[in-house]
């Protein structure tokens, strides 16, 4: 039952994509937030599936890869070029 509820949601997730994809968007960081939004709803379906400490490692990655790519970023913004 769970799995045919995130699948429903993925499916209107990417017919709203597609309508995005077609509309100026002036408020970028409106669609980004609902992103997240679905992304953890999803995460807490798969806790309920496959256990809470999976969830803790996908956690755990995510701060990972938020780290690893925070630094190339913060030196990009130092550039010599940037204000």
């Amino acid at each position: 039952m769970a799995s045919l509820t995130i699948a429903s949601i993925l499916v209107m997730a990417l017919a709203a994509n597609q309508v995005v994809a077609r509309v100026e968007i002036r408020r970028p960081w409106l669609v980004g937030g609902a992103l997240v939004a679905m992304l953890g709803g999803v995460a807490e379906y798969l806790s309920l599936v496959t256990g809470f400490r999976v969830l803790l490692a996908l956690i755990a990655a995510c701060y990972l890869a938020a780290l690893v790519f925070r630094k190339p970023l913060a030196a990009r913004a130092r550039s010599p070029g940037s204000p």
